[in-house]
């Protein structure tokens, strides 16, 4: 049976006996009002709701200490007084049995004059204010719906004494008529509308009603019955209230007619253009939606020295601009026919109240904390004590800085990964913290901006799945919301184009079933609103319904207002152990936080709103009557016995979804106050830990399992991204100010043996920053200089390379360039990991056991793809070396290894029998993949390493899984390590000995040669040493770094030419030109003659289309790299493959055509792209370049000159892909997807190419330019006297053309543009020394030709941009 959702009035006034000193009985009502800004609320009117049927006959209004406080009743059941309530607090009243405080009246509305003028005059203490009629326009046809403003000098009402007075213009003792309206005004802060650049004015109102007259708030309305507006017309209706204490009064316009596009300005008029009147004006625009003006007197006669008159006005919640207009001041936002807008105006004057407006500057600031307390007005509330922003971003800081740093690396798009994510970007809206922002966009670029990546729609599913075809599926979507945020701070395309294509495709298809478990609820709605928010597209709108109605039909329980799991777990089919209800608290957390999402960007005219608000609401009700006692909500929420215990996932969930209600006003703070403090309590003394760890999380699942263990160590990404959610809408509800954030460390890296690159989530101070007092590793002072490399970014450059291992740098007593300081030692782990090399041989290893398939051979196969398993503490695996040997470390890789620690002890024996710990109680980071060094103190003399691993942090069957293995020995022969004496770019250092010791490089100037091999020339040849260490011993070798010299890089360079053909057998063969002996097979249909010409080329003639094949090893110690080609595409359908070096389809390095971007597939992950902003033209010569550099590992696209995309998302070296593949499959023209199934999709080039370069250096876009002009040498000249010669042969198209002539131009020479089809485009007469001539042509490459009618002088390649 559905439960009583009535509200109880007396169980909240049982709720605040405890804390109200004044002695509270059975029948008072009492009210706690909340004030949520950073100064205190005095003497601020609020209207609160009585219970009905209240007699308010006999009582009397308190507050906490017993004082009687005057209120009068409202004709709505409610009850208006005046409060004090500090700030960031609460204040208690209470409606008792008394005799009521007599209320003093301080506004006033009457109708004026009523036979000659009929004006509407109003006032409250603080100023009074008047508008005219048609009855007054009829003798002064100059009038308009302009406000005028009364100054008083009294609190007490004064407009009827003013209009009695012989001459309200001179200044009295209730006050002066000083302020002239001067006629077709908008006055004292007016309203019209703006349209077709100019302000509508209006005739004076036509009706006007009082609708009431009381003590402290007193209300009207006036009707215009034709406002013309640019050739239409209008009904206009406006609503003025104005309350005792208010600065100013609030008004609600409304235009009834056509609907056209307009903007409704508010204008205060300056009497800039007044005759006979000096203003000295001062005008305020600081914050949106606020104007202030400040003047002298415009009218009558002031007799009190000094006097400033003041006005005011505030639009809320729309988006303003400022502008003068006429001589008006004036605040304005767009405004759509038919609807209502709220705003606020009025003003006063420097002599009432007395003392308070010392300057100008003090009504500004007055506008200013009144524009507050609009925007965050008194409310009840049954929240007793409130939390402090300073505390809640404290509490955000811990748990968010905890979570990035103990997970460094970023996982798939899947959705519990993009729910941690969603809360992070709210808690950097919050915090405003940059380093979340990092965080986050590296998690999408890493992602490549997708979900599953699926390319065939015909293939895409929706059923549950992470699978590549998954794309309709809503856990492979709810990524979308992130990648809109961030979209939302910088919209590049890329970001949401996968998003757009996928929901694009969903919301055109008829099915309405994509939402069939509740989760997906919370998934893909806000996707939705948020894509309509980008787009403008209202089918997002219609089928986000649609699917939501067809959920409600499948799970939505209308007896509880509850949503079950999916339909499945309806009841009675599905119930708990004691027969009741199973609502899981997860899955209706979702749903519950998912009308907040959607609701936030979901607009005021959606016909749907109030259906989803109503819902919303009423969950809300149900959610609160099944929180526990302690502040949580059990897994099963009707039956706390069911699956009993603490858990935060949902609770967190449930707590934004009220606070988001709260600070959006749609939910009551009065009613479920008390209901998030409770919550809020659980999730800050229980859930969260002392190490900014979240607990108690129910594992990723489906249902409220009982068999489910949570605990305090019970963690997950979504329950952190859940936590982050909740504490991000806390931090917004919550009181006071925000402190100038502390500077705190947001990441820290080795970027080289001797480079430690430390990220602040702030700019340090620049001058702190590079003092090394402040930092340490491992608690030592550090051997270093600092410098920095960005606003946020310090570099240490150590005296010494630090070996592999794991390091602790400190930092502690540096503060923000804003003063933010940073609290005590903050300190991150340091990692140097051992580069994977293979095994020496003659290793044996054996285990105590293994799960199946996973055995003790898997850690030496230099793979971390494979692994050894065994479940429980005390399991070993052992490793015999042959014979007895000094070990001094072992190097050990676990699989998870950056999403939990591995436990172990390592032991050594001689003999195999008797075991000494060397060390014991070890743990990994947790921090990495890779091989982790675990070194000993001294070398031990042992035959036999046996690792005894205790499980892992996860706990759960405490699994012990070792992907590689490796046992260190001090013998070492640095025998067979060579360098090259000479080097012009990044040269691979060599990892490992012949032995399979690891080497660490040095460099005596890492500033030109460091120990990662990165170059950096300079103009001069630099003599550097390079020191290799392996174990204890060293090699040096001495190396000149030359400058920067671009030809001595070329690594491979296909001229076309066919004298560059040979033949060896049958087979066709190409000479490289680079003398690195890389010659190509020329394959299939391939033509080579003075290009490489695969225009034979189809979409699906893979057996017999034409491509290069280029010989393995071209990726062998290949590091920053260019390639460079100039191409003629026949056809970009699809995504055409212009180069596609690797080993399969699953691994290579690529550039393709269709969608034109470089892209990157290592051992079958997700594609990671790059993709460009332009394309390449079909049937247009273009100059096309990809260049990476190794060390920041940035890519640069070019097409003509110009780059068109760059990035960092390509991290994998060349060299890399071929170290764990070898590169067999090197082809120009060819797709590596040649024999999979999605070939179609990816097909081989078709067109011509010629001069293919391929550089081992990333050249800069002049140095390219200047290899493309030297392949643009002019041919076939004919030198005459003239001697002719192009200035720029390298233009933007926006650019003139110059050619220049050595002598007399012979008569009758012409100048033609020639595109790369022979068609002539333009031709020009050449005249004089110089001719000049327009590029007005699109992009491309061309030829120039001069000729004289029989013969042609001079011809030479044109590039334009």
């Amino acid at each position: 049976m559905k439960k009583q959702k009535e509200k109880t009035w007396m169980a909240l006034t049982l709720m605040l006996l405890v804390t109200c000193p004044l002695t509270v009985s059975a029948d008072d009502v009492v009210f706690r009002l909340k004030n949520a800004l950073g100064f205190p609320r005095t003497q601020e009117a609020v209207t609160v709701e009585v219970p009905e049927g209240t007699d308010l006959t006999g009582k009397q209004l308190v507050d906490e200490a017993g004082r009687a406080i005057p209120y009068e009743a409202c004709a709505d059941g409610r009850i208006r007084f005046r409060a004090d309530v500090a700030r960031g607090a609460t204040a208690v009243f209470t409606l008792r049995d008394g005799v009521p405080a007599p209320l003093a009246k301080r506004t006033y509305a009457a109708r004026m004059m009523p036979s000659s003028r009929n004006d509407i005059a109003w006032e409250n203490d603080l100023a009074a204010y008047r508008m005219y009629s048609r009855q007054l326009q009829t003798s002064e046809p100059n009038t308009a719906n302009g406000v005028d403003l009364w100054q008083k000098k009294t609190a007490e009402p004064v407009i009827d004494r003013m209009y009695a007075s012989s001459n309200y213009h001179s200044e009295n003792e209730f006050g002066v008529d000083a302020y002239s309206v001067n006629g077709k005004t908008l006055g004292a802060a007016g309203v019209s509308a703006y349209a077709d650049g100019k302000l509508w004015l209006h005739d004076a109102y036509d009706e006007c009603r009082i609708l009431e007259n009381g003590a402290l708030q007193a209300v009207f309305e006036l009707v215009y019955n034709k406002v013309e507006v640019d050739g239409a017309y209008y009904t206009k209706t406006l609503r003025i209230e104005t309350t005792a204490g208010r600065l100013l009064n609030k008004a609600t316009v409304r235009y009834d007619g056509p609907q056209k596009a307009m903007k409704m300005a508010v204008g205060i008029y300056q009497h800039t253009n007044m005759a006979g009147v000096t203003p000295q004006g001062a005008a305020y625009t600081d914050v949106p939606g606020l104007i202030g003006y400040a003047e002298n007197k415009s009218e009558g006669t002031v007799t009190s020295p000094g006097a400033r008159f003041y006005l005011g006005a505030y639009m809320p919640g729309v988006e303003t601009t400022v502008q003068e207009i006429d001589h008006h001041l004036t605040v304005m936002c767009d405004y759509t026919p038919g609807t209502d807008l709220v705003y606020y105006f009025g003003g006063g004057w420097n002599i009432f109240p007395r003392d308070t407006y010392a300057s100008d500057d003090d009504w500004f600031d007055a506008l200013d904390r009144f524009r507050q307390t609009v925007d965050c007005p008194l409310v009840e509330t049954s929240m007793q004590t409130l939390p402090r922003k300073d505390e809640v971003i404290d509490i955000i800081h811990r748990v968010n800085g905890h979570w990035q740093e103990t997970h460094p690396t970023h996982g798939d798009f899947f959705w519990n990964r993009a729910v941690y994510h969603i809360g992070n970007m709210e808690a950097y809206a919050v915090t405003g913290d940059a380093s979340y922002l990092d965080y986050s966009q590296a998690w999408a670029e890493r992602n490549n901006w997708t979900g599953a990546p699926g390319t065939d729609k015909s293939q895409w599913v929706y059923t549950y799945g992470e699978g590549g075809n998954h794309v309709l599926f809503g856990d492979c979507q709810v990524c979308f919301q992130v990648y809109a945020d961030l979209y939302g701070i910088s919209p590049a395309e890329n970001r949401i184009a996968r998003a757009l294509e996928v929901m694009g495709y969903e919301i055109n298809t008829a099915a309405v079933d994509y939402l069939y478990w509740v989760d997906g609820l919370f998934m893909v709605m806000p996707v939705m609103t948020r894509l309509y928010k980008i787009t403008g597209d209202e089918l997002y709108l219609q089928r986000m319904y649609d699917y939501w109605t067809y959920a409600n039909s499948i799970m939505y329980d209308e007896e509880e207002d509850l949503y079950y799991r999916d339909a499945k777990y309806v009841y009675p089919a599905h119930k708990t152990l004691s027969g009741k209800k199973d609502f899981w608290a997860r899955g209706d957390g979702w749903i519950f936080a998912a009308f907040a999402r959607v609701l936030a960007d979901l607009p005021p005219t959606d016909p749907h709103r109030d259906e989803y608000i109503s819902v919303y609401r009423k969950m809300a009700r149900s959610v609160a009557d099944a929180q526990q006692p302690e502040g949580h909500w059990t897994r099963s929420m009707l039956d706390p016995s069911y699956a009993p215990g603490y858990e935060s996932s949902g609770t967190a969930l449930f707590t934004y979804g009220y606070l988001w209600g709260f600070n959006n006003g749609i939910l009551s703070e009065k009613e479920y106050g008390a209901t998030v403090q409770k919550a809020w309590n659980y999730l800050t003394t229980v859930a969260l830990q002392d190490d900014g760890a979240v607990g108690y999380m129910q594992p990723i699942g489906e249902k409220a399992d009982p068999n489910q263990t949570v605990g305090r160590g019970s963690v997950a990404d979504f329950g952190v991204g859940a936590f982050l959610l909740a504490a991000s809408e806390m931090a917004r509800y919550a009181v006071g100010d925000a402190s100038i954030p502390s500077l705190r460390l947001s990441s820290v890296r080795l970027t080289e043996p001797n480079l430690i690159t430390v990220v602040f989530n702030d700019v340090p101070d620049p001058a702190e920053v590079l003092n090394v007092a402040h930092y340490t590793l491992n608690g030592k002072p550090v051997e270093a200089v600092v410098g920095t490399d960005g606003d946020r970014t310090a570099v240490l450059t150590l005296a010494h390379a630090l070996d592999f291992g794991r390091y602790t740098l400190g930092i502690e007593g540096l503060n923000s360039a804003a003063g933010g300081q940073m609290v005590g030692m903050q300190s991150r782990t340091l990692l140097h990991t051992v580069p994977l090399t293979p095994s020496p041989a003659g290793i044996k290893v054996t285990a105590i056991g293994n799960q199946s398939g996973n055995t003790p051979a898997n850690t030496i196969d230099n793979k971390l793809s494979t692994r050894w398993s065994k479940e429980g503490t005390g399991q070993w695996i052992r490793y015999d070396l042959g014979e007895v040997k000094p070990v001094e470390a072992v190097d050990l890789a676990f699989y998870a290894g950056t999403q939990r620690k591995s436990y172990f002890d390592i032991e050594v024996s001689e003999d195999g029998v008797n075991y000494t710990t060397v060390l014991p109680g070890c743990a990994s980071s947790g921090l990495t993949d890779e091989m982790e060094r675990y070194a000993f103190d001294s070398p031990q003399a042992a035959r036999y390493v046996r690792v005894v691993c205790n499980g892992n942090s996860q706990g759960g069957e405490n699994w012990n899984s070792i992907t590689e293995a490796r046992i260190r020995v001090t013998e070492v022969t640095m025998d067979g390590l060579t360098l090259p004496g000479e080097v012009y770019a990044d040269i691979l250092l060599p990892a490992a000995t012949a032995n399979g010791n690891p080497v660490v490089w040095s460099s005596s100037a890492p500033e030109v040669l460091s120990g990662y091999g990165f170059v950096t020339p300079g103009e001069e040849p630099v003599d550097v040493t390079l020191t290799a260490t392996a174990g204890l011993q060293e090699k040096s070798f001495e190396v000149t770094v030359m400058p920067r010299t671009p030809e001595k890089t070329l690594r491979l360079f296909y001229a076309f030419d066919a004298d560059d053909c040979y033949l060896q057998g049958t087979a066709r063969w190409l000479t490289d030109r680079s003398g690195c002996g890389h010659d190509a097979r020329i394959m299939g249909k391939a033509v080579v003659e003075g290009s490489l010409d695969l225009t034979a080329n189809t979409a699906t003639g893979f057996g017999t289309n034409g491509y290069l094949l280029l010989p393995k090893g071209l990726l062998d110690s290949l590091r920053s790299y260019t390639v460079m080609f100039t191409a003629v595409p026949s056809a970009l359908d699809k995504l055409p493959r212009f180069y596609d070096f690797g080993a399969s389809s699953a691994h290579s390095l690529f550039l393709r055509g269709g969608t034109f971007g470089a892209g990157v597939k290592y051992n079958g992950a997700s594609t990671v792209l790059l993709n460009a902003n332009r394309q390449p033209m079909v049937g247009q010569e273009q100059h096309i370049a990809v260049t990476f550099e190794a060390r920041s590992h940035t890519t640069c696209i070019y097409l003509n000159g110009e780059k068109v995309a760059e990035g960092t998302t390509l991290a994998y070296e060349p060299y890399e892909l071929a170290r764990f593949k070898a590169d067999t499959r090197n082809y120009i023209g060819r797709t590596q997807w040649w024999d999979s199934n999605v070939k179609n999709d990816n097909p081989d080039y078709c067109g011509t190419m010629d001069n293919f370069r391929i550089y081992g250096l990333a050249l800069t876009a002049e140095e390219m330019q200047a290899v493309f002009e030297g392949d643009a040498t002019p041919v076939g000249q004919v030198r005459t006297e003239a001697g002719f010669a192009l200035r720029n042969s390298v233009v933007r198209s926006d650019q003139p053309l110059e050619l220049l002539c050595g002598g007399d131009a012979p008569a009758g020479c012409t100048v033609e543009l020639v595109g790369v089809s022979g068609a002539r485009l333009c031709c020009w007469p050449v005249t004089g020394f110089s001719t000049s001539f327009p590029a007005d042509v699109p992009a491309g490459i061309y030829l120039v030709r001069v000729s004289d009618g029989g013969r042609t002088l001079f011809t030479a390649k044109l590039l334009v941009q």
